[in-house]
């Protein structure tokens, strides 16, 4: 009697922690997602915007949103017919179109850049996505804007250091061997809840995963990720070290070579349009911080040597070809030592303050422009 007591409410706990995880769905964080099954994570990550396969669409290597896409839990962020971040379509003539990645997209934020140069009566088209590189920030702006007798004034292309170079290897390697857009982004989430086809209750699929999680959770604190205590004027941060290097990881002039070949074409396809671009630079996490690390700290020195050497190269590639060059890096350090410029203080991503100071400090240079 008592081992069915003990099994019943066994039961009733399961049905009742089911019931919480499925009404609780727009709460659950990602470490808890990633633990579902295969199907519950798909519909899970496309309400909220991010990368499956049945709501991306693409040709090559270039890839977006399905046109006119609708993102539930995302509503701000409204998809026009060419898969992109923006509330109307583009026109005949523009003032700016903006070219980048997830930091353009700037989906956690309820207006982007192209949403806040509108209201300082500029026409914008956003053609920014997740995960693209210099080399893929070309194919939108030849499809969507060149191809398309769309006359545009101005050209901001959104360097982000955080993955620009290796996304742009990325590229080029997968091209040179026949590979689209699909072996580009790869599959996401990459493993399956059960290695069998086989669709348990969401509870079972945590418990099922949950000691792969705690493994690999041990083993990045073995392998050193540690966090650091950040003083900053605004309060005191605690921020995990994952991606940081107490040495600079300075990219050599080979593998800085595909990003500046995108940056370059692109700029060249602009110039023959009578087009002027203005290149823009976006810091990484560390790049962020390191105004708020003392000078000795081994993080802020790597962080300021990789800083200085892609704001050298990137200034260089400007200098060259004649157009502006414009770095965000002290504006957003500043910026968030007072508020919170990113979703959260371990991420890079601008909120809806950060893409504000994105175009309080490159507006004048638009501006100087048109």
């Amino acid at each position: 009697m008592l081992i069915f007591v003990f099994a019943l409410n066994v039961v009733f706990v399961f049905i009742g922690t089911e019931a919480v995880l499925r009404i609780m769905e727009r709460q659950l964080p990602y470490a808890i997602v990633e633990l579902l099954t295969k199907s519950a994570r798909t519909q899970i990550l496309e309400r909220r915007g991010l990368f499956v396969r049945d709501n991306l669409v693409g040709e090559d290597m270039l890839y977006h949103w399905e046109p006119e896409a609708v993102i539930n839990e995302l509503p701000w962020v409204k998809i026009d017919s060419n898969g992109y971040r923006n509330a109307h379509e583009a026109k005949s003539q523009i003032d700016v179109v903006l070219l980048g990645d997830s930091v353009t997209i700037a989906q956690n934020s309820r207006k982007d850049m192209a949403a806040l140069l509108n209201e300082k009566d500029l026409t914008t088209l956003n053609l920014g996505f997740s995960s693209y590189g210099p080399l893929h920030y070309r194919d939108p702006y030849k499809k969507t804007v060149l191809d398309a007798n769309i006359a545009a004034r101005v050209v901001v292309i959104n360097f982000c250091y955080c993955n620009d170079v290796t996304d742009a290897q990325s590229y080029e390697r997968l091209k040179k061997i026949g590979k689209n857009w699909t072996d580009y982004l790869g599959t996401t989430p990459v493993r399956n809840a059960f290695p069998f086809d086989f669709e348990p209750p969401w509870i079972i699929s945590i418990l099922f995963n949950a000691p792969y999680k705690i493994v690999q959770n041990f083993r990045n604190k073995q392998n050193g990720n540690a966090r650091m205590k950040i003083e900053l004027p605004r309060t005191l941060v605690d921020i995990p070290l994952a991606g940081w290097s107490r040495t600079p990881k300075l990219f050599s002039d080979r593998q800085w070579a595909p990003a500046i070949q995108g940056l370059l074409e692109t700029i060249k396809l602009a110039q023959v349009e009578g087009t002027h671009v203005i290149l823009a630079y976006y810091p990484n996490l560390s790049q962020i911080y390191m105004k708020y690390i003392t000078p000795s700290n081994p993080f802020s020195a790597a962080a300021h040597q990789e800083y200085n050497d892609a704001i050298f190269r990137l200034r260089s590639v400007a200098d060259q070809s004649g157009n502006d060059f414009v770095d965000y890096t002290p504006a957003i350090q500043r910026a968030h030592g007072d508020q919170m410029v990113s979703t959260h203080d371990g991420d890079y991503h601008p909120n809806e303050y950060g893409v504000k100071v994105m175009v309080d400090t490159i507006y004048p240079i638009i501006k100087k422009n048109l």
